[in-house]
C-alpha cells in the first residue's frame, strides 16, 4: 500500500470554508477483510474511509456532519470498486482528500510515507515531522484520521509497543499489522 498511496490532496482553507458546497460525495457501506467500511470520495479523491461496528446510519451521519454542504449520492458500484482496489496486490491506489488542520495533514503525510508492515511510535512520528516534543499532539491527529487503512494509522504503537486505543478496534489493529507483514514478507520473496 506504501507505494500505491502517495497521492493526497489537502483541502486549502477555502475549501474547508465550503464545507463540501461544491462537492458531489458519494458514498457506500462495503464489506472487507477487516468489516464493513463506510467509504466516502469525491471527484478530488476519498475523503472518508471508516470501518463500521455500529449503525452505518451513525457513520454516514457523521460523515454528512463534516461535509453539510455536500450532494451526498449513494454509489455502492464505485465504493466497491475503490474497495476491490484496495485488496487487490499492486493495483494503483486512489488519490485522497484531507481534510483537517494543517498539523493533522502533515502527520497523516507522514503516515504515507511508512512502509507496509513498518511501525512507529507517536514520539517518533512527532520526531519524523520536526515537532519531538508533539507526542501528544500527533496522537490527537492519528485519532481524527478519517481514512481507515488508506491513512495507516493503524502502523502507530505506543512507545513500549503496545497495541491499544485505536479508534477501530485493537483487535482490528492487530489485524492490519499482520495482514501487512504478510504481504511484505510475500512482496520481499517474489
Amino acid at each position: 500500500l506504501h507505494d500505491l498511496f502517495l497521492g493526497s490532496e489537502a483541502m486549502t482553507p477555502g475549501d474547508y470554508k465550503r464545507q463540501g458546497a461544491d462537492l458531489t460525495i458519494r458514498h457506500g457501506l462495503q464489506p472487507t477483510p477487516f468489516g464493513d467500511a463506510l467509504v466516502v470520495l469525491t471527484e478530488r479523491g476519498v475523503c472518508g474511509f471508516e470501518f463500521v461496528d455500529g449503525s452505518a446510519d451513525q457513520a454516514l451521519a457523521a460523515a454528512r456532519a463534516e461535509w453539510p454542504l455536500g450532494g451526498f449520492v449513494a454509489d455502492q458500484d464505485e465504493t466497491a470498486a475503490l474497495v476491490a482496489r484496495l485488496f487487490t496486490p499492486d493495483a494503483a491506489g486512489p488519490a485522497l482528500l484531507l481534510r483537517g488542520s494543517r498539523f493533522q495533514t502533515k502527520v497523516w503525510s507522514a503516515l504515507l510515507h511508512l512502509e507496509p508492515g513498518q511501525a512507529v511510535s507517536y514520539g517518533g512520528l512527532a520526531g519524523a515531522i520536526g515537532a519531538p516534543g508533539a507526542a501528544r499532539a500527533v496522537g490527537q491527529a492519528v485519532a481524527h484520521n478519517p481514512l481507515a487503512l488508506l491513512v495507516p494509522c493503524h502502523r502507530v504503537l505506543k512507545q513500549n509497543g503496545a497495541i491499544e486505543g485505536y479508534r477501530w478496534g485493537d483487535e482490528r489493529k492487530r489485524a492490519l499489522l499482520a495482514w501487512e507483514a504478510v504481504r511484505s514478507e510475500q512482496r520481499q520473496a517474489a
